[in-house]
């Protein structure tokens, strides 16, 4: 009877921690999502750094679900941590191309407002004494 209560909580145990998983897998898709659309919908790069901070950060969504690896069983948590760092690595190049367009974007803004018409005369300099 012993045995077969211990295999029953076993089982139990097997299970919870299979939805344990599930559900830190489904945090880190969740965690992604929001982070690319918000990457997405930053207007300058101020906002982009903050959504960066927001979700990459040390105090991140990212960060604070690898919090949660203490309570995998010791086998599941080196592929946590490698799910966790795929997408961390995913957000950090998503955020790179956004930063590079959004920065090619302010330098062509700034330099529409600062034309030069380069056809005028120069400034005339005295020579001599």
């Amino acid at each position: 009877m012993q045995n077969v209560n211990w295999f029953i909580v076993n089982i139990i145990m097997g299970y919870m921690n299979i939805q344990r998983i599930h559900m830190a897998n489904e945090q880190i898709q969740q965690i992604s999502k929001e982070a690319l659309e918000a990457f997405q919908k930053a207007q300058n790069l101020k906002e982009l750094y903050d959504y960066k901070v927001q979700f990459l950060g040390k105090q991140g969504s990212l960060s604070n679900i690898m919090k949660n690896m203490k309570d995998l069983p010791a086998d599941q948590r080196p592929i946590f941590g490698a799910k966790v760092n795929e997408a961390k690595k995913s957000l950090e190049e998503a955020y790179e191309k956004y930063f590079a367009q959004l920065t090619q974007k302010e330098i062509s803004a700034k330099l529409s407002q600062e034309k030069m018409d380069v056809t005028l005369p120069g400034v005339q300099t005295q020579r001599g004494t």
